[in-house]
């Protein structure tokens, strides 16, 4: 008996550790007649799977006939921290920051070339860039610099970041918390002054109590911003 415990409880650790190594999530959901795409960045150290929650969530705002043409998409970021955690760019060192934010954008964009346009065929004027938090930062910042243009980008509780040689101006909704203390909200406004300037049609919403995070009157205006530019 007592070494049937034992067994018992070594099988639960190594059960907990396989799930805790692999990823078992789907970091797509392919639409039966996919016509369009949103394509979601996560935030620092988290994982595309941890995103692709969201999208049940958005699908439910969004009409049927969008419900049934959007496909959704959610890498990993390409620098890896630890199990299951990955950063789209380091804040310690300038240079190395910048160099991250390049290998990123061009990380993005293959990923979008390959999973997107060439494996599901949606070109990439029907694609919508998301993040949260740093992936929302990526978001607008790879974009913008993309060869060609896409449908749109939402940021959400994102920070702005310097762009240098501006190729696209795809139309911008920036979501954020009113009691953010991550990426306090300042920098929303931030963002809504900095990208109208480098010629982005900007639309700002402020979500009242809350906080570092995704709500669902956040999604709601995520979707509402989807099915306006895809009507």
């Amino acid at each position: 008996m007592k070494n049937l415990i034992i067994f018992t409880s070594v099988a639960v650790i190594i059960i907990g550790m396989i799930f805790l190594v692999h990823d078992f999530g789907k970091n797509e959901n392919i639409a039966k007649d996919q016509k369009y795409a949103l394509v979601l960045l996560h935030g620092w150290g988290s994982k595309g799977t941890r995103m692709m929650k969201r999208t049940k969530n958005i699908r439910e705002y969004l009409s049927r006939d969008l419900k049934n043409t959007i496909s959704f998409f959610a890498p990993n970021a390409p620098h890896e921290t630890g199990i299951n955690s990955y950063i789209w760019f380091g804040t310690k060192n300038p240079a190395q920051t910048n160099k991250d934010l390049e290998d990123s954008k061009k990380f993005i964009e293959n990923y979008i070339k390959k999973e997107v346009v060439e494996k599901n065929n949606i070109p990439f004027e029907n694609i919508i860039l998301a993040g949260f938090s740093q992936g929302a930062s990526i978001a607008v910042y790879a974009g913008t610099k993309f060869e060609k243009p896409i449908a749109g980008i939402i940021s959400f509780s994102g920070s702005p970041l310097l762009i240098e040689n501006i190729l696209q101006t795809p139309p911008l909704l920036i979501i954020h918390g009113q009691d953010d203390q991550n990426i306090t909200v300042e920098n929303a406004f931030s963002m809504n002054q900095y990208y109208s300037q480098q010629g982005l049609q900007t639309t700002m919403r402020i979500i009242q109590d809350i906080g570092h995070t995704i709500n669902n009157e956040a999604l709601k205006e995520a979707s509402k911003y989807i099915s306006q530019t895809f009507q």
